[in-house]
């Protein structure tokens, strides 16, 4: 996908996302991509404060649940309760939340 968005433009690799963000912080490259919320983690990790995350975002990527085959009977009672939730927007209500809890949760790890 960051191939098929970035076609024509001179691009770097790196091994590790906090080096995309710290390049960007230290005016070494002019953008990155990598997905927002380990972005944030990472810039509030690293105290980065010389970039902002763009919006809106290149893609969005769809994220599943797994249940054990012998729970398989509940399948269609979760995707209604997780169609219904997505429709009045409490998944993302809930995502929110608990986004920035972890968020919040990372100041104590920060020296």
């Amino acid at each position: 996908l960051v191939e098929q968005k970035t076609k024509g433009m001179s691009t770097q690799s790196v091994s590790r996302e906090v080096q995309v963000l710290k390049k960007i912080d230290y005016n070494r490259t002019q953008i990155g991509v990598i997905s927002r919320f380990s972005a944030l983690i990472l810039i509030k990790l690293n105290n980065l404060t010389n970039l902002s995350v763009l919006d809106p975002p290149l893609a969005k990527k769809d994220v599943f649940h797994y249940l054990h085959k012998n729970k398989r009977h509940l399948i269609p009672l979760i995707t209604d309760v997780l169609q219904e939730m997505n429709q009045t927007g409490e998944l993302d209500r809930i995502n929110a939340a608990e986004s920035i809890k972890l968020l919040n949760s990372v100041n104590p790890l920060i020296k």
